[in-house]
């Protein structure tokens, strides 16, 4: 592993945060592929396969660290499910129908218009300069 990005993955050892083992993509030109008109002619990277083959081995041969690293992993993309964003969805609408609702209490259409005007005049004013 010595051509890796971590040496001997020392680094994912020794970091608390680390939640993958990154592997090189796209590094040289023939690490890249376009798949035709049926994907837009997009160009896009492929795998280093040197690479993932080295950091296999090293899951391999490390079962513990990869377990540790998989449990972080997991753990922390627990505040991405479905779970936790719907709630952050319903939290968004709530509070946002709850302030449109105080604003038609206290809704003046002359406020209103005469803060349009305004605003266009503003707008008029910054064009011109």
């Amino acid at each position: 592993m010595e051509d890796s990005n971590y040496e001997d993955l020392g680094e994912l050892e020794k970091s608390t945060t680390i939640r993958g083992i990154p592997m090189k993509n796209g590094s040289t030109t023939s690490e890249w592929v376009t798949y035709g008109r049926d994907d837009y002619e997009r160009i896009r990277p492929i795998t280093n396969v040197d690479d993932g083959v080295k950091k296999l081995i090293w899951i391999y041969d490390n079962p513990d660290k990869a377990k540790v690293i998989t449990e972080r992993a997991y753990n922390w993309i627990q505040q991405y499910s479905w779970k936790n964003i719907i709630q952050q969805w319903d939290e968004l609408f709530t509070k946002v129908y709850q302030e449109l609702e105080e604003e038609r209490k206290t809704y003046d259409p002359e406020k209103q218009k005469q803060k349009i005007q305004e605003s266009l005049k503003i707008d008029g004013e910054n064009k011109k300069e």
